[in-house]
């Protein structure tokens, strides 16, 4: 499992992006997850980052998922991870993506 707290920020969308990004990394960024977060959001319309946190607060093996916020506006993008909807196929995409 990636940490999350590069998807949270979209750090890791965003250095796939980076042409400066060296070839030896490359193969350790994990697009498919970032594709597979991209699509499970549009879906449920929300943020990639709270697909991200509510797929690890289902995962059995976490049992309190690290989030940080530095304005209520964040906090409150979090909060609302709770309540995103998270369907078998959508654990399932998700968990191939990371696999």
């Amino acid at each position: 499992m990636i940490a999350a707290i590069g998807l949270v920020l979209g750090v890791i969308a965003g250095l796939v992006l980076q042409p400066t990004v060296p070839l030896w990394m490359q193969p350790y960024l994990p697009i498919a997850v970032v594709a597979a977060l991209d699509a499970v959001s549009a879906r449920h319309g929300a943020t990639p980052g709270q697909v991200a946190l509510a797929w690890q607060m289902r995962q059995p093996a976490i049992t309190a998922p690290i989030a940080s916020a530095t304005s209520l506006a964040q906090l409150a993008e979090l909060v609302a991870a709770a309540r995103v909807p998270l369907t078998a196929q959508d654990m399932n995409d998700l968990d191939t993506a990371s696999a």
